[in-house]
């Protein structure tokens, strides 16, 4: 074998080693899927600080905070 045969086949070698981890790894995900997730998580996080704003606001107006004194 000569130098460029050498060459040629440790690329071929690397190509398929390369092409077979990633599809092993499943790839990586569309960015539908990311940007999906992406918008449920700060959903999530919105509605939980309105409804951590509307029980403070409920327990302020309900006069509950002055009963206790």
């Amino acid at each position: 074998m000569n130098f460029s045969q050498r060459v040629l086949l440790l690329m071929a070698l690397v190509m398929v080693t390369s092409c077979s981890w990633t599809a092993g790894a499943g790839g990586p995900q569309p960015i539908s899927a990311r940007y999906g997730d992406f918008r449920e998580r700060m959903l999530r996080q919105r509605l939980a600080k309105q409804a951590a704003y509307d029980k403070r606001e409920r327990d302020f107006f309900s006069g509950e905070r002055w009963k206790r004194y």
